[in-house]
């Protein structure tokens, strides 16, 4: 629409937005306490009212998704609550109340999980990197069947041997 897509608890989106693997769109809302908005592909709110909280969410700032669907968002509400929050595909809580926090978390930011499930959080406040190795689910599945990426012509494959 002319005048852009509301509600879903959509309250001072600011830093954040993904898109999961289903086309719906995920956004982070600053404003308040904070909360993380849902809208269908079509734009339609499905987060409630007051979007999807808990989890340790506290103005967040950037978000992520992981290959299982699960909603990662860093968060650095006043400057004192330094942890990261994990939602579910339904955006219900997974972390707990105080989220996730530790490995040198300090006024975290940006938020990206790598192909292997490893949650990368920039850190504002002492200019480093904090890694939560296998945390997530990988973002890309691995392939496990170890088929050549050319096959043979009749079909067959040569796994294991050299050209």
């Amino acid at each position: 629409p002319a005048s852009g897509y509301t509600g879903g608890g959509l309250n001072g989106p600011c830093c954040g937005i993904a898109v999961d693997r289903s086309g719906n769109v995920w956004a982070v809302n600053a404003a308040g306490p904070g909360s993380i908005s849902k809208f269908n592909s079509s734009g339609a709110a499905i987060s409630p009212a007051s979007g999807y909280t808990g989890g340790g969410l506290s103005g967040p700032e950037s978000i992520a998704i992981d290959g299982s669907g699960n909603v990662w968002a860093t968060s650095a509400a006043g400057g004192y609550n330094y942890n990261i929050s994990e939602l579910s595909s339904s955006g219900a809580a997974i972390s707990g109340s105080s989220g996730y926090a530790g490995g040198g978390l300090f006024s975290p930011h940006s938020i990206a999980i790598d192909g292997s499930g490893d949650v990368w959080v920039t850190n504002i406040g002492n200019f480093s990197i904090t890694e939560f190795v296998s945390a997530g689910t990988p973002v890309i599945t691995p392939i496990a069947a170890g088929l050549p990426a050319t096959p043979t012509a009749d079909g067959s494959s040569n796994l294991g041997t050299r050209p």
